[in-house]
């Protein structure tokens, strides 16, 4: 909330966020206030605060498990729609299984072989399919993409959707442009790998190396750091749409590597449910891997009231327009109402 500053700005020294009358426009003070670390902390606290009620109050958890339905049905149809596309490149056509392969290593913690390989069948079969089964799969896979819209849009308090034509335009862009963009990056991996004196460094530096171990999460964090910019039907500050990314990257990996430590050593449903343990395995996976998802979403859209200077609601501009109004009524009113009490 704005602090009103009813002096003028040349007379008095300018306090952060304060606001000024200057000729006919109002001016807002940029001037950062130094804090002290106690107070530091206390707004990092607040801030969790909000994020954590947030994430409940939008029953996060909640449609995490829906989404994580809907993923079961619409994960053959997206990606049998994604290799589609993307065979259509011959540049990109030999790098298809490589692009399962980098998605399988980078999005699924255990069982790998399992899933890639029913995965692939899966996709193998659907791209058999006539043209109405695959205008089947294509309507299935953007009904999914605006049940994840509709989802985040909840998360930014938005009540309208995009109309059809819009949302076609942006679902078709991220269907596509998603697989070109993984085929390009490993193209010119593979093409760079090849190269005879980047092979004599990656074996001289050990760097090289170590940031080859980051892709996964830095391939993770473009993801996300696209799904929050794009997907919301309100423009979202890039620098927020990063933060929400890295943000929700640390907590993926994180997670990878704790379900894969939980199932190897603590999870018994291989003994329970023998081959078919893939099954309930995964199904933990996605809804996991939803409610990190959502909670990035949640981090990107509660940064907008810590940039503000505020760690109440984002969405709350009420007091801000108060105040507001307050200070242009005192600024135009009357001299004699100024003067006189009301009434008189």
């Amino acid at each position: 909330m704005f602090i009103l500053g009813f002096h003028h700005p040349q007379r008095y020294k300018e306090l952060p966020g304060r606001m000024y009358f200057h000729g006919n426009k109002i001016r807002i003070s940029k001037a950062r206030l130094s804090m002290n670390p106690l107070r530091k902390l206390r707004r990092i606290k607040d801030f969790f605060t909000l994020l954590i009620r947030h994430f409940i109050n939008d029953r996060c958890f909640e449609s995490a498990g829906a989404l994580a339905y809907t993923s079961l049905l619409s994960l053959v149809p997206l990606m049998a729609v994604s290799f589609t596309l993307l065979s259509a490149f011959p540049v990109f056509a030999e790098f298809t299984d490589k692009i399962l392969d980098f998605i399988v290593n980078t999005f699924v913690p255990a069982n790998r072989g399992i899933v890639e390989s029913h995965l692939r069948n899966f996709v193998e079969k659907a791209s058999a399919l006539t043209l109405p089964g695959l205008i089947g799969l294509l309507i299935t896979a953007l009904l999914s993409m605006a049940t994840i819209e509709g989802t985040f849009n909840a998360i930014w308090k938005i009540n309208r959707r995009r109309n059809l034509m819009d949302a076609f335009i942006v679902y078709w862009a991220i269907l596509t442009l998603g697989p070109l963009l993984v085929g390009v990056s490993l193209a010119i991996t593979s093409y760079v790998a090849s190269l005879s004196f980047f092979s004599d460094a990656a074996r001289s530096l050990g760097e090289i190396g170590a940031l080859l171990k980051l892709l996964p999460f830095l391939s993770a964090a473009l993801a996300f750091t696209l799904l929050y910019a794009t997907v919301p039907y309100q423009r979202v500050p890039i620098r927020h749409a990063i933060v929400g990314g890295i943000v929700a990257a640390g907590l993926f990996e994180l997670a990878k590597k704790g379900f894969v430590l939980f199932i190897t050593h603590f999870l018994t449903y291989e003994v329970i449910y023998g081959a078919l343990a893939t099954l309930p395995i995964f199904l933990i996976w996605i809804y996991l891997f939803w409610s990190i998802v959502l909670f990035g979403a949640e981090f990107t859209y509660c940064l907008g009231g810590l940039v503000r200077g505020s760690t109440t609601d984002p969405s709350d501009r009420g007091p801000e327009v108060v105040e507001s109004v307050k200070f242009v009524d005192a600024k135009y009113r009357p001299e004699k109402s100024r003067h006189f009490p009301e009434g008189e």
